[in-house]
This record gives C-alpha cells, sequence and structure tokens, in this order.
C-alpha cells in the first residue's frame, strides 16, 4: 500500500512537471506563426512616379510584446537606381491590433530610380529581437514580401537628360565677372556657384558643365556637397569654386547653362539659367608713338645758322624733355629696374604673409619685368607662362607647383622664404630664353596637370 503511493505521488509529479512547462518558442519564425510578430512592407509615393524622383518603402515591424532592441535592415541593391544610406534609429510607435496594443518599429528606404520602367524589389531582410512572456528574448532574422513599382516620363522630359526632382531650385553666384573691367595678364577670378534644392539630396544635383578657354588657366577646387533634414525634409546643397587665371590676352566668354527640374507638386517642367559670362584680358604693350626718332636737322650752310641752332637746341631738348618725360621716366625706371624690385619686395611679403594668390601673381610680374628689361623698346612685350619659364628647371617647376597648389587648390604644403627666392633667383640666360619672345597670338595655355 506504501509503495503504491509513493509510485502515485511519482506519476502525479511529472505530470504536473509536464503540463506546467511553457511552449518554447525556438524562433521568429514560431512566433509569426503564433501571431506574436508581424513584417509589412508598403510603397509612398505619388500615383505616377517619374524617373528620378523619390520613392520611399515603408517597413513595419510589430509584436505584442516589446522589442529587446532595434531591428535592423540588410542591404538593399536594385539596379539603375540610387539607395540613400539607411537611418541607424528606428521610429518607435504603438497599433491597436484586435483590442491589443502592439509595439511597432518603422523603418524607411528611400529610393531614386534613375531610368523608365518596372522595378522590383526582392524580399528586405530584417534582423529582430523580441522580449516575449515566457521564452525570454528571442532574435532572428525576417523578411518582407517582394515589391514593385513602375516609373514614367512626362511628355516635357522626352529630351532632356540631365534634371532633378524637386519642387524646388535655387542659384547662387559670388565672384562675377565684370564685362566693363579691363582685366591684366596674370590676375585671377574665383567663381562660385552653389545649388540648393527642396526634398533631396545633394548627390542628386545634376554638376555644372566645365568650360576650357585657351589662354585662360582653370582650377576647380573640390566639390562640397551637404544635406540638411529638419523634421523629415531634405535639403540638398552643392558648391562648385572654380579659379580662372588669365595667362594670355583677349576675349573670353563662359556659355550660358540651363538647369532643368521637375515640379512634382504643381506636375511641371521648370528651369533656371546661368548667364553667360563675359571679359576682356589686355596686354600692356609699350607704345612707339612717342619714341624719339631722328629730328635733328642740320642746314647746309652750319657757319651762318650755327649760333641760331644752339638755341633752338636748347630749347628743343627742354621742350622734348618735357614731352616725353613719362618716357623718360619708364626708361629710368627700366634702367634702374624699379618694377623688378617692388615685384621681388612684394613676392616675399605676401610669401611671409601666407598670401598665396597675391604671391602668385607677383611673381609672374616679376619675371614678367625681367623679360621685359631684355627687350628692344620698340618690341612688343613678351607673353610669360610661368610653366614654359620654369620648365628646363626641375627644381623650379616642383616649387611652382607647390605654391599654385597653395594659391589656387588649399594644399596643406606651403612654400616658405628660403623656396621662394629660389623662385626669383636671376635665372641664366640660354637659347630657351629667346623662346619666350614669341607673337603673343601663338602662345599656348599651360596644359593643366594631374598634380596641381
Amino acid at each position: 500500500m506504501i509503495k503504491f503511493n509513493q509510485l502515485l505521488s511519482c506519476c502525479m509529479l511529472i505530470l504536473l512537471s509536464t503540463f506546467s512547462m511553457p511552449s518554447f518558442a525556438k524562433s521568429v519564425e514560431d512566433l509569426i506563426a503564433n501571431n506574436e510578430l508581424s513584417i509589412t512592407i508598403k510603397i509612398v509615393a505619388s500615383d505616377n512616379i517619374v524617373a528620378k524622383q523619390a520613392v520611399t518603402l515603408v517597413i513595419d515591424v510589430a509584436t505584442n510584446r516589446w522589442f529587446a532592441k532595434g531591428t535592423r535592415i540588410h542591404d538593399v541593391e536594385l539596379a539603375e537606381s540610387v539607395i540613400l544610406p539607411f537611418n541607424e534609429l528606428a521610429i518607435n510607435g504603438t497599433q491597436r491590433i484586435n483590442g491589443t496594443t502592439w509595439a511597432v518599429q518603422t523603418r524607411e528606404i528611400v529610393i531614386y530610380p534613375m531610368q523608365v520602367g518596372i522595378y522590383e524589389v526582392g524580399p528586405i531582410l530584417v534582423d529582430v529581437s523580441i522580449n516575449t512572456e515566457s521564452d525570454g528574448i528571442v532574435s532572428g532574422t525576417i523578411q518582407t514580401k517582394a515589391i514593385e513599382f513602375e516609373t514614367s516620363k512626362p511628355a516635357a522630359l522626352k529630351d532632356i537628360e540631365q534634371y532633378i526632382v524637386t519642387p524646388a531650385l535655387s542659384i547662387a553666384i559670388d565672384g562675377v565677372f565684370d564685362i566693363n573691367n579691363e582685366y591684366q595678364i596674370g590676375d585671377a577670378i574665383t567663381e562660385t556657384v552653389t545649388l540648393t534644392v527642396k526634398d533631396a539630396p545633394a548627390m542628386m544635383i545634376v554638376p555644372l558643365a566645365q568650360t576650357q578657354l585657351t589662354g585662360i588657366s582653370i582650377y576647380q577646387k573640390p566639390v562640397k556637397v551637404a544635406d540638411k533634414n529638419i523634421r523629415g525634409t531634405i535639403t540638398g546643397k552643392r558648391e562648385e569654386s572654380v579659379t580662372y587665371i588669365f595667362e594670355q590676352a583677349g576675349d573670353y566668354q563662359l556659355p550660358q547653362q540651363t538647369l532643368y527640374w521637375w515640379d512634382p507638386e504643381a506636375g511641371q517642367l521648370k528651369s533656371e539659367t546661368i548667364p553667360a559670362r563675359t571679359w576682356t584680358v589686355v596686354g600692356n604693350v609699350v607704345s612707339t608713338q612717342h619714341l624719339p626718332g631722328n629730328t635733328s636737322f642740320w642746314p647746309l650752310n652750319i657757319n651762318v645758322m650755327v649760333n641760331l641752332l644752339m638755341v633752338l637746341f636748347l630749347c628743343f631738348m627742354v621742350w622734348q624733355s618735357y614731352k616725353h618725360k613719362k618716357w623718360l621716366v619708364n626708361v629710368y625706371e627700366k634702367i634702374s629696374h624699379k618694377k623688378s624690385r617692388n615685384c621681388k619686395k612684394s613676392f616675399l611679403e605676401a610669401i611671409d604673409n601666407q598670401q598665396w594668390q597675391i604671391a602668385c601673381q607677383q611673381l609672374y610680374l616679376f619675371i614678367y619685368a625681367n623679360a621685359v628689361s631684355g627687350t628692344a623698346l620698340y618690341q612688343e612685350k613678351p607673353v610669360i607662362c610661368l610653366k614654359a619659364y620654369f620648365f628646363d628647371d626641375v627644381e623650379n617647376t616642383l616649387l611652382l607647383n607647390k605654391l599654385l597648389q597653395a594659391a589656387y587648390q588649399n594644399s596643406g604644403e606651403k612654400l616658405n622664404k628660403h623656396e621662394a627666392k629660389k623662385l626669383i633667383k636671376k635665372k641664366q640666360k640660354t637659347s630657351k630664353v629667346s623662346g619666350l619672345l614669341i607673337n603673343p597670338n601663338k602662345i599656348q595655355l599651360n596644359p593643366m596637370d594631374d598634380d596641381i
């Protein structure tokens, strides 16, 4: 009897232990099957999606418990499209389902389809971690269903390839060319164009076209792009800055550019124009109209006219001195190398003050003044090309590149005063120097080097 009671007690304990054990969910698939976890995906976009228009995929992960940590979306690949980087933070919320409050984490994926056609987005993998009531934390990977959408192109965009979809686009230009100003050889202008768009990232803004001009060296700084997101509204900004260095006299023009965008709110094609820029570069050529000529006239009868000639000669010298005062001053400055000395001083001062663009101009003027000092007064002044001037000197060519990079590309390497003095050291005359005294109409632009 005692043994029977003991056996019965053991059986009852086994049955109680069996019925009291929880139903352990080993995977997130079990939670979905038990209606404790769900995942949905939908598209937020207009009915007619235009190619290059933003398409937002919204993924909702919901549970009747709560999340142990944030969801994580795996990488998404879609051909012929641009996908913005995912936001690391999910949007947390709640939702009433069948009278029960569920916790919801929402993730968004923004896609810019670049072509016209049907886009098929395959299942997207999402890592989840759920804190269950009796099974502890259950983690795993679930996936959305496949989804598709179609893009089109309005008739107004039929022949336009470069455009952006945005409700607003603005252009700001800093550093305007002055059509009424006569620029000098060696001058430089830096033009900065800033493009700003609404509801689109900077990476979608079309780059500006660059025009190559013979006689002008062009240096483009690295493009600056930035996005600002305020309460879900994104604003993209692209800044392009270009420096134009005038190396040859002439008339120049940058053609106008028209930027197109499609306004999805108004359903219209709009445009903004960057006007053409025109300017003139002049070179200082020595005027020959006041050069002294053979103005002396000696009468045949010297014995009769000698006294009168002496008086006339003195008057003539006084009159010529007054008439050619400016020319005489120029001759004196040329003989004394005044311009060269002033340029040398200004160049070294600019190096000390780290005013690199001013230093470039003063170096050009210094070499220009030295070249002119060796040119006959009745000849045209030479047109100087800095790279051509130093091309036969490897060390000075490297120093010149270093100076140009500091001036126009914000290089970290700076030219010191000792190196600067090497650039203005008197150059030995060789057969190469005569090559600088050429017709300015035949001078060619410095080729753009990759390291500048």
